[in-house]
Parts: structure tokens; C-alpha cells; sequence
């Protein structure tokens, strides 16, 4: 097992052991819940479809915005 480098801030570990803990939970979330959907309440391939369009769209609206109001700043920094 890999050791935590003793030279690291301790803010910094915390904050990356943190970040491994709310990704883990994202992706085992993004993995349960469409089990849960077809075993618990017999989903159909439809639903699950639907189940993961939306469990994903938030990641694509939020990256879409952030591509925009990036392009945006950068039209508005040329301008000045």
C-alpha cells in the first residue's frame, strides 16, 4: 500500500482523501441505482435509458455553461 507523503500539507491530505471518498461515492451511485431500479422495481430498458440520461445531464449542462461563459470571458478580455 502507497504512503502518504509526510511532507504534504495537512489540509492537503485531508482534502485529498475527501475528493477520493465523494468520487467513490459518485460512481458507486452511478452504478446502484439503475441495479436498484431494474432488480427492486423491475425497470425496463427504457427507464433505465431515462434513469441514466438523468443521473448524467447535470455533468452536461454544468460543462456546457462553464464552455460558454468561458468563451465569453475570453471575447470580453480581448475587447478591453
Amino acid at each position: 500500500m502507497a504512503r502518504i507523503n509526510p511532507n504534504l500539507p495537512r489540509p492537503f491530505v485531508k482534502l485529498a482523501w475527501s475528493n477520493l471518498a465523494d468520487r467513490s461515492a459518485e460512481h458507486l451511485s452511478l452504478a446502484a441505482v439503475p441495479l436498484v431500479a431494474v432488480l427492486a422495481l423491475g425497470a425496463g430498458p427504457g427507464e433505465i435509458g431515462m434513469l441514466a440520461t438523468v443521473q448524467t445531464l447535470p455533468f452536461l449542462l454544468l460543462s456546457i455553461r462553464q464552455v460558454l461563459f468561458a468563451g465569453f470571458a475570453d471575447a470580453l478580455k480581448s475587447r478591453l
